[in-house]
């Protein structure tokens, strides 16, 4: 049986809303709300397997319309009237079923149409909605294996004694040649339609290509004409103040010119005053130099002169006293000459003596006197050519104030200069004017051309989908197969081309591998999963994901079987969707792609855009309602009021906390393995986990503590946001998003900005395949879907961690606006009373090593230097600490590990088992500082704590210990001090 057209509200004679012409592979039908999926789906189920499918739905808002149906027994309609039944239970529409083709149709019309079995059993095994547990024991159940076995028992097909018709080979035959006409046309349309889909996603980026450079060229042309205007007003500016001071020139310069010019005389005349005083002062000099008395003071000389007179006066008195011996009378003939020369000479040498040595001291005094009128007069000279030389300086600065405040014109040339350049410069704006004029225009016109191409290609493609030479070969195929007899050799071709799906290898599939075999337990009645590392896994143990999709798998799988036993009726699929993460709703969309393309029909309805989007990229045309032929409905007046609904599209979350650690595929295919050897199995075990531990843990080049703190984001928002695939968090987090509390606070403008600066750095290359489907549209949602989906992450530990931690890595400016409030006692996390840190928490505090704890877990030992210690003996921390350094060190016989290494070893788990808080990096840079016990940090103080380590991680040493972090600060500092404080015993640890 194979559904050829639905049409919705055309009952006795009624106009339709909306038909559907289905084929008889994959029927995909878009949806804009799930209310309307589910009466859609409810009405295709009810018309086939006549019984209601949805329950929920009230009877009389229940959709009316028809379904044609083709199968060996003819073409049938069946037909869903307005009208109500009771059921006793229950009230649904009345149905109906009308032959096509000139047969009668009878009561048993519709069991004949299901080969003997039961609706109820069609309804739910070939009806895809929701994979509950009930769903799953329904399909394990007893009920279900006796009919499938009862219908294994038939044969392929009874043959219906209503055939009337004889089957010959040439009907066969023009039947085959319908079919593969069919098939070619089909195939030629889906490649048109897949090269007009390209087209048209080829003409979409070029006109947001050619829009985003039109809004470009018209932002440039807005800047230039911004550049004119001002440029303009400078130049009037100028011209006005031009005119101003050439008329203001003359006048002001004539009224200076007589006062400087007798600036310039005083300046002159007291310059050569000052010259003159200069040349005195040389001479002076010159003589002073020339001069050399005895003593600089003429007191001196004055006293020898005053010796040398009174001995002068008694030699003079002397020779008096001589001379009166010899004075005798005029007429005494005595001679007095005989000792007149003995006695005198000696008077008068020595008289001679004395003048002569007073002279001498005359001349001293006289020098003395010269030289200290020459130093008064020098030193009178210097003053006057100080003075003078400020005098000439006050003159200067009053002919320079004079010059300022003359406005003296500028010559030609700097007159002309100015205007010439901003002519210039205003010629060159008006030509880029003109020429981003033009290109506005033709960016316009380009615009304009693509809008048209795409508009003829969607016609075009319209044209394509309602081509009416395939609608004619359908009509001869479906003559042809009313008129074959032989509806069993027919279903028994169908069959055997169908290749048999196991529910093993479906479940593979849907899986990604993760899931690989089916075991029936507990005599058919469950099940038992094999994983991919080869562990059996209990039914009641499953996940709710994976239980869907083993319920998922059972279901096509006995479909298929029903299939080979010659059975084939289509498969409608009400979105099964929502309820799985949004890898395994894509492979499911791949999975129902490839049962409709080996034999089967399917009728999908759907109202997620993510599968919508899937089936397109795989080339498959797409139906919806709102595409369909729409005629304007008939309402029928009822006498109560309807609730009012709230519609909302299905949300899909790409991943799930309990998910493997094998769906981040971040190391590749030992992704899984890598991360089990450090005990994270789960995604939840991964947000979990300290981002500092996970990277020491791995030991792996390349992978820091931010590297593994952006794959815990990139999960987080994969987690706990909709409709997000990996490369758009990786978009979102090279925008600048670190958290999911800045995704749901962020401007959608700044974040698409920030996005499209990101995609043009190298970083962003890789991503720019992603540029056609970013919009700020795109953004818009992301952000509301993280705002309404807040209550799933706002409370939970990897929330409140990374809030706090953008918190305390916030902006400098952002800091400097805390510190400000705060004041500088608080600046360095301590309280101005007693200078100690504040204590308070939001949680208690924690030991990140214990004793007990694996090496491997102790600093600086990584997994391969733990199976070196572990042969030693040491396999706990505990072990480590109480080791000999010199004996391991040897019995290590590694060159790089010394004693004096493994004492740094065993300094930092010793920090980290008694200090709580305390990081890896933490301990590394204390004991590469020399701070090797919490006594000894308790009692330092922070400044010097913070100089010490600062120092040390400017060494390659301590760049290394880092390990890629940033550098501890003051507030690090604080923070080791309080934590110190708050040590315990190394027997408590």
């Amino acid at each position: 049986m194979k559904l050829q057209h639905l049409a919705l509200g055309a009952i006795n004679g009624a106009t339709a809303q909306a038909t559907l012409n289905l084929s008889e592979g994959l029927n995909a039908v878009s949806v804009l709300d799930s209310v309307t999926g589910e009466q859609l789906f409810d009405l295709v189920g009810h018309l086939v397997y006549g019984a209601r499918i949805v329950r929920g739905i009230d009877p009389g808002s229940a959709r009316t319309g028809y379904v044609d149906i083709a199968s060996s027994l003819g073409r049938f309609r069946l037909e869903r009237h307005a009208e109500q039944v009771d059921r006793g239970s229950f009230v649904e529409p009345r149905l109906s079923v009308a032959a096509l083709d000139g047969h009668a149709a009878r009561a048993e019309t519709t069991r004949e149409l299901l080969a003997g079995i039961s609706p109820e059993v069609a309804a739910r095994l070939f009806v895809m909605r929701s994979s509950s547990d009930a769903q799953l024991n329904w399909l394990l159940s007893e009920e279900l294996a006796a009919e499938l076995h009862e219908l294994e028992n038939r044969s392929p097909y009874e043959k219906s004694s209503a055939a009337p018709y004889q089957v010959g080979d040439d009907l066969f035959a023009e039947r085959d040649a319908l079919t593969h006409q069919i098939e070619m046309l089909l195939s030629d349309k889906r490649r048109s339609s897949e090269a007009m889909e390209s087209a048209l996603h080829e003409l979409d980026r070029d006109s947001r290509e050619a829009e985003n450079q039109l809004a470009e060229q018209r932002r440039e042309l807005d800047r230039v004409l911004a550049e004119l205007a001002e440029l303009e007003t400078q130049f009037r500016y100028r011209e006005l103040s031009d005119f101003v001071e050439r008329e203001t020139d003359e006048a002001h310069h004539a009224e200076q010119q007589p006062a400087l010019l007798e600036l310039d005389e005083q300046i002159s005349k007291w310059r050569r005053t000052l010259a003159e005083l200069e040349a005195r002062d040389a001479a002076v000099r010159h003589r002073l130099s020339q001069l050399h008395p005895d003593d600089s003071s003429p007191l001196l000389p004055l006293a020898d002169q005053r010796a040398c007179v009174s001995i002068a006066q008694r030699l003079v008195a002397d020779l008096d006293s001589e001379v009166a011996r010899y004075a005798r009378p005029t007429d005494s003939q005595a001679c007095l000459c005989q000792h007149t020369h003995a006695r005198l000479h000696p008077l008068v040498d020595t008289l001679g003596q004395q003048v002569a040595k007073l002279s001498h001291l005359v001349e001293q005094y006289e020098a003395a006197v010269e030289v200290e009128q020459l130093k008064s007069e020098a030193e009178h000279l210097a003053r006057s050519q100080t003075a003078l030389r400020g005098t000439i300086d006050q003159l200067l600065d009053r002919r320079q104030s004079r010059l300022r405040t003359s406005r003296v014109r500028r010559t030609d040339s700097e007159a002309s200069q100015l205007p010439e350049d901003m002519q210039g410069l205003l010629a060159g704006l008006e030509r880029r004017r003109g020429e981003l004029n033009g290109k506005v225009v033709e960016a316009e016109r380009h615009l304009a051309d693509l809008a048209t191409r795409r508009d003829r290609v969607r016609r075009d493609r319209a044209e394509l989908l309602n081509d009416s030479s395939l609608t004619q070969l359908r009509e001869r195929l479906e003559s042809v197969n009313r008129r074959l007899e032989g509806g069993n050799e027919h279903s028994a071709r169908s069959v055997r081309s169908v290749a048999p799906w196991r529910a093993s290898d479906i479940l593979a599939k849907l899986s990604d591998g993760r899931l690989r075999e089916i075991r029936l337990s507990e005599h058919g009645r469950s099940t038992t999963v094999v994983n991919r590392q080869g562990n059996v896994v209990r039914q009641c143990d499953l996940n709710d994901v994976d239980r869907r999709l083993v319920c998922i798998s059972l279901q096509l799988a006995a479909v298929a079987g029903t299939a080979e036993w010659g059975l084939e009726l289509p498969l409608v699929v009400a979105d099964p969707f929502a309820e799985l993460p949004a890898a395994e709703a894509s492979i499911l969309t791949l999975v129902l792609h490839d049962w409709a393309r080996s034999g089967h029909q399917v009728f999908l309805v759907t109202a997620s855009r993510m599968v919508i989007d899937r089936l397109r990229s795989l080339g498959q045309p797409i139906l919806g309602l709102e595409t369909a032929t729409q005629r304007p409905e008939v309402v029928q007046p009822v006498q109560r009021d309807e609730p009012k609904l709230t519609l909302h599209d299905a949300d899909m979350f790409a991943l799930d906390l309990q998910d493997s650690i094998g769906r981040f595929r971040v190391l590749g295919d030992d992704t899984s393995a890598l991360f089990a050897e450090i005990g994270i199995d789960t995604l939840a075990d991964l947000l979990a986990a300290d981002a500092e531990q996970v990277s020491h843990s791995l030991d792996r080049t390349g992978i820091s503590a931010e590297v593994v703190d952006l794959w815990q984001t990139h999960v987080a928002m994969m987690v706990y946001v909709p409709n997000l695939s990996l490369g758009e968090v990786q978009l979102l987090t090279g925008g600048g998003i670190q958290n999911l509390a800045q995704l749901a606070e962020a401007d959608a403008d700044e974040l698409y900005a920030a996005i499209d600066q990101y995609l043009e750095t190298p970083r962003g290359v890789r991503h720019r395949g992603l540029r056609p489907y970013l919009s700020l549209d795109a953004v818009q949602t992301w952000i509301s879907d993280a705002q309404r989906y807040r209550h799933r992450w706002e409370g939970t530990p990897f929330a409140l961690r990374t809030t706090r931690r953008a918190a305390a890595n916030g902006s400098s400016s952002h800091r400097t606006r805390l510190n400000g409030r705060n004041g500088p006692s608080r600046r360095n996390g301590r309280s101005p009373a007693n200078g100690k840190p504040h204590k308070k928490r939001t949680r208690p505090l924690k030991f990140r090593l214990s004793r007990t704890s694996p090496v491997v877990d102790a600093p600086s030992v990584g997994p391969k230097t733990a199976k070196r210690l572990g042969k030693l003996g040491i396999r706990t921390v505990a072990d480590l600490l109480e080791a000999d350094p010199a004996a391991t060190a040897e019995a290590l016989e590694v060159r790089h590990i010394t004693a004096e290494k493994i004492v740094a070893w065993q300094h930092q788990a010793q920090l980290m088992c008694r200090v709580p808080e305390l990081l890896v990096r933490d301990a590394l840079v204390l004991v590469g500082c020399g701070f090797t016990t919490p006594e000894g940090i308790a009692s330092a103080d922070a400044a010097d704590l913070y100089e010490f380590a600062k120092t040390y991680t400017a060494t390659p040493e301590g760049t290394r210990a880092l390990r890629g972090g940033d550098p501890p600060d003051l507030e690090r500092a604080n923070k080791w001090i309080y934590w110190a404080e708050h040590r315990r015993a190394l027997e408590a640890a």
